[in-house]
């Protein structure tokens, strides 16, 4: 009875075990998966650098909000949040295709070179911020916007004696200014 037991156990088992033929597929279907897979991982690794071109203008432009204001509103940071989480997430699917597709990730653009060209230029602006089209005044009152947009001629307001002698005879040669000629004679 005992060896009878022993049979029936490995009988049992035998019979328990899941058939793992219907889990694979032909040569054929492999080929129909990896196809999809691929050209998903394509369109998935162009939303990526899509992505990412979005993240780093949106980077650019709470950075130029900072500089212009001082304080980047709640929505503009609600909104680079949420881009920013979007694209941790679209990486890391992208990233676990390529690992299993065993392709490169997709090239991501470099956003330093973007902000080199950027730096060392001077924008100037009356008051309105062009670069979002919102035409908003940056003015607390008309004395500060005042101060800032009606530059006196510093030429007339300063004494020829103190402006450099290149200033001082090429507005006296061209201009015809009466009292910077007299002072250099």
């Amino acid at each position: 009875n005992g060896n009878g037991n022993g049979n029936e156990a490995a009988a049992s088992t035998e019979e328990d075990a899941p058939d793992v033929g219907w889990f694979r597929l032909s040569a054929e279907q492999q080929n129909a998966f990896a196809t999809v897979f691929r050209t998903f991982y394509v369109y998935a690794g162009d939303v990526l650098v899509e992505q990412h071109v979005a993240l780093g203008a949106l980077e650019r432009e709470n950075a130029r909000a900072l500089e212009r204001t001082g304080e980047i509103t709640e929505a503009a940071t609600a909104a680079y949040a949420e881009l920013k989480k979007t694209y941790e997430t679209l990486t890391k699917g992208v990233n676990a295709l390529s690992e299993a597709l065993r392709v490169p990730m997709p090239a991501l653009p470099a956003m330093e070179a973007k902000e080199k060209e950027s730096q060392g230029k001077v924008a100037l602006q009356r008051g309105v911020d062009g670069a979002d089209g919102s035409g908003g005044v940056n003015w607390d009152d008309e004395e500060s916007k005042l101060f800032y947009e009606d530059l006196p001629d510093l030429r007339a307001i300063v004494p020829a004696a103190l402006l450099p002698r290149e200033v001082a005879s090429v507005d006296g040669g061209g201009g015809g200014g009466e009292g910077e000629d007299e002072d250099e004679a």
